[in-house]
């Protein structure tokens, strides 16, 4: 990606790599809550990289690495088969 503001300054945005660290954990069932299980995700995006800024035939390099926490919980919903918490419908 390459962009020049108004002052003459030319930045230009190169990628290196992206990676991803990550756990998981499952989620159980739980009595009467609708959840028939999931899976939870925990970890990091590390994104590197090169920033390049020119300005009046001077370059400048910069090197760029962040690490982005993440969180990610995905719920199996399920129908409660808790009947008895249901009331019939009366017919008239």
């Amino acid at each position: 990606m390459k962009q020049e503001n108004e002052n003459g300054y030319e930045i230009e945005v190169e990628q290196i790599e992206t990676k991803i660290e990550c756990e998981s954990c499952c989620i159980s069932p739980g009595e009467h809550t609708g959840i028939s299980g999931g899976v939870a995700l925990t970890g990091f995006i590390d994104v590197e990289k090169i920033i390049t800024v020119k300005n009046n035939g001077c370059k400048e390099k910069l090197f760029l690495e962040k690490k982005l926490p993440f969180q990610i919980v995905i719920l199996n919903l399920g129908r409660q088969n808790d009947n008895a918490s249901v009331k019939p419908k009366k017919s008239s």
